[in-house]
């Protein structure tokens, strides 16, 4: 079996200032998409306003072909900052979202003490039938010490009419699977696998087990559902 992932160390400080940076980051970004916004339609205001000044309208009230312009250049120019703020918005949230993982870290509450399989998604690829995935494992301690043990991942579904049961290290493209992880606060084991034909996944099991732990391994279930790329 082969270890995945990269034993991660998360600093406090380093983590929040890293973070709250990017947030600042993203909101002088924001006031820049704004600033230039406001820019770009002054001069196209001034433009039209100069196109429209050589003879007074013939016949009944139309809008002249530079307003017309102007319109179709504001009305684009608008498209495309409510586009950036929502991109720019969009990233502000993920920043925040990292950044409250991070404090439950390094700052964790009672309840979420101790060991946890906090996560697994799976995303569907350019290849049909074959899927990326990720599992994430973290530990909330105030002792500081790695963590270490075996991992035993299953996809259950249903193939022709009757349920299976599937390891993810038979399913794994290129070979590599979660088997083994060692961490501090955090790992995040990624790859990819492909279903044969005819199954269809119904959820995914998750079992760790700690390298000397004096208990049961901890279990946790996922239902099956694929995040578009």
């Amino acid at each position: 079996m082969q270890a995945v992932g990269e034993l991660a160390v998360v600093s406090r400080r380093r983590g929040r200032k890293l973070i709250a940076t990017a947030v600042a980051a993203a909101l002088l970004a924001i006031g820049y998409a704004l600033g230039a916004h406001v820019g770009e339609l002054g001069a196209h205001r001034q433009d039209a306003a100069e196109a429209s000044r050589p003879a007074p309208p013939i016949g009944p009230l139309v809008a002249s072909p530079a307003q017309s312009v102007t319109a179709r250049v504001e009305a684009g120019a608008n498209e495309r900052l409510r586009r950036t703020v929502k991109a720019l918005r969009d990233r502000i949230g993920a920043l925040e979202e990292e950044l409250r993982f991070y404090q439950r870290l390094v700052a964790p509450s009672e309840a979420r003490r101790g060991f946890h399989i906090a996560d697994w998604a799976v995303s569907s690829t350019e290849t049909p039938a074959e899927y990326a995935y990720s599992l994430l494992l973290t530990q909330i301690v105030d002792r500081h010490q790695p963590i270490a043990g075996a991992l035993q991942v299953d996809i259950v579904g249903d193939h022709d009419g009757a349920s299976k049961t599937l390891p993810l290290r038979d399913l794994a493209v290129g070979g590599d699977y979660p088997a083994v992880f060692e961490f501090l606060y955090f790992q995040d084991f990624n790859g990819r696998m492909a279903l044969p034909e005819g199954f269809a996944p119904r959820h995914i099991e998750v079992a760790a087990q700690v390298a000397d732990a004096q208990q049961p391994p901890w279990e946790r279930v996922f239902d099956w559902r694929v995040e578009e790329e």
